[in-house]
């Protein structure tokens, strides 16, 4: 559901009455802490959406423009049972997702095409279509086609999971989350992230574990620095990401125990246009890419993160002025 501010006039309205911020409730509470009707007929539709908590009230249509970034559980009343919240969830679910699509405003982005950009295999393949170097993979359940690969790969082999690095079930996120904020506080604690693993003999014995779900694994590629690449609207940004001036960020640069340098990189155009290509090839508006920059002077794609994080990078490196581009994209998309 998306978590930015929607804008809605203030009840009852008058059309000389400034704009006012539709918040303290977000989609997540819709069950508990908002009202929404729509109705359809063959000549019209409309769809209001009342903010219990304040009183206030939008009209779908006013909205102009859409940031849809990691949605939240959706919050239910304790008494329900295992089952019912199940239902409720998925009854929620169906109506928002219809809803989304039936908005006519500019997003960043559509829920259906984040999930389609969000799976790491196909990100695989369509990266190798847009002239990206990847690393040698293999996704499977089988332990002895792992061994085989471990070998291929001279014992430099990588393991990283498929889906979200979380650990955190739903339930547990929640009791994590301050809603009387306006910025749900949903950080996941260190020992329930599964960073990216260089495999050695220890994990080989392991390998039956792999048997209940298929897992990636990957040909450990040397690195000179990290890129953290991400475009907005036509716009591509670059930081180069130092995760080898620390043992504790060389196979995953995610600790942020630790401090690293991060800089401006200067893309090659080929390059800088292979990744803006990717990202729109999927109908976005936005992403953030994760590349290698091998000490052989080789572009190698990692993965494609549809939701991922900017913020932490332009706090690293402030010339690149990612909140200006954004507040941007979105003004100028939410423009009729």
């Amino acid at each position: 559901m998306p978590q930015a501010t929607l804008k809605a006039d203030a009840r009852p309205p008058k059309p000389d009455s400034p704009l006012h911020y539709y918040r303290n409730a977000h989609p997540h509470e819709l069950a508990l802490h908002m009202e929404s009707s729509v109705e359809i007929n063959s000549a019209s539709q409309s769809v209001r959406l009342r903010n219990c908590v304040n009183d206030r009230w939008l009209d779908v249509r006013d909205i102009g423009a859409v940031w849809y970034r990691r949605p939240l559980p959706f919050q239910l009343p304790e008494h329900l049972s295992h089952d019912e919240r199940m239902f409720a969830r998925k009854e929620l679910s169906e109506y928002l997702r219809g809803l989304w699509l039936s908005m006519n405003c500019f997003w960043i982005d559509q829920p259906h095409l984040l999930r389609q950009a969000d799976y790491k295999l196909e990100q695989l393949t369509r990266a190798k279509q847009f002239g990206f170097h990847i690393p040698r993979t293999m996704i499977t359940n089988e332990p002895a086609k792992v061994r085989e690969f471990y070998r291929a790969c001279g014992g430099q082999m990588i393991y990283k999971v498929l889906s979200t690095p979380s650990l955190m079930t739903d339930e547990r996120l929640m009791t994590r989350t301050d809603i009387d904020t306006e910025q749900a506080q949903t950080e996941v604690p260190e020992d329930l992230i599964v960073k990216t693993t260089l495999v050695g003999e220890p994990e080989m014995e392991a390998l039956e574990t792999i048997r209940l779900t298929p897992s990636l694994f990957q040909e450990y590629v040397p690195k000179q620095h990290e890129l953290r690449v991400t475009v907005i609207g036509n716009e591509v940004f670059a930081a180069e990401i130092h995760s080898q001036e620390r043992p504790e960020t060389s196979i995953d640069w995610r600790d942020y125990s630790v401090s690293i340098p991060y800089r401006k990189a200067d893309l090659p155009p080929a390059v800088a246009d292979a990744c803006l290509a990717f990202v729109k090839g999927y109908g976005l508006h936005y992403s953030a890419m994760d590349l290698i920059y091998t000490p052989d002077g080789q572009y190698v794609f990692l993965e494609n993160n549809p939701s991922g994080q900017f913020l932490f990078v332009e706090h690293q490196v402030p010339e690149l002025r990612m909140k200006e581009a954004m507040s941007n994209c979105l003004i100028r998309g939410g423009v009729a």
